[in-house]
């Protein structure tokens, strides 16, 4: 009888490391967060950043500083995806960013569990989030180069709005600029 009773649990617990779980972040799980993010920028943005650009991007955009400024605003929040215990994904839902918008910042999926619905649920959660709130619409900006996200975000249904250059250390990118209706 203890045998079945430790095969069960077993069992169970195999099962619960399949489920894919969201929450929000907290301080403790930043570190984690700027591991996806350099993993993920590796993997879709190897044609036109070296590895040394990436963790410099990461190190600017990921700091303790800027995912903290995320969290000090209570109407933001850091959503994040896991398995296991493991982090398999993130997104930043800012119901006003600078200019006063709702977006979807910090949008990044683990290479190896892309294309395994990670993105999606992190995507619907953010949506319902923002409608949750009253909100209407979302905008995201992403690089032109990022054809990865860029057919994601136009698969969800988000709508072309806009695209200027940005100058990062001297290099010449193209940001796309998204809305989405929620």
């Amino acid at each position: 009888m203890q045998q079945i009773d430790k095969i069960t649990q077993e069992s169970a617990s195999a099962e619960q490391d399949d489920f894919i779980t969201l929450r929000r972040a907290t301080p403790a799980d930043f570190n984690a967060v700027r591991e996806v993010a350099t993993l993920s920028r590796l993997s879709s943005f190897k044609h036109f950043m070296t590895e040394e650009e990436v963790e410099d991007e990461v190190t600017q955009y990921y700091s303790d500083n800027v995912l903290n400024g995320i969290l000090s605003n209570p109407a933001n929040v850091i959503f994040l995806a896991e398995r296991g215990g493991k982090l398999l994904g993130y997104c930043s839902v800012l119901p006003k960013d600078r200019r006063g918008r709702p977006r979807l910042l910090q949008f990044y999926v683990r290479p190896e569990t892309q294309r395994q619905g990670v993105g999606e649920l992190l995507f619907e959660r953010a949506c319902s989030f923002l409608r949750e709130a009253g909100i209407k619409e979302m905008y995201i900006s992403t690089i032109g180069e990022n054809t990865i996200g860029r057919r994601f975000y136009e698969k969800k249904g988000a709508q072309f709005i806009q695209e200027y250059d940005s100058i990062w250390d001297g290099k010449t990118h193209t940001i796309i600029v998204y809305k989405v209706f929620l």
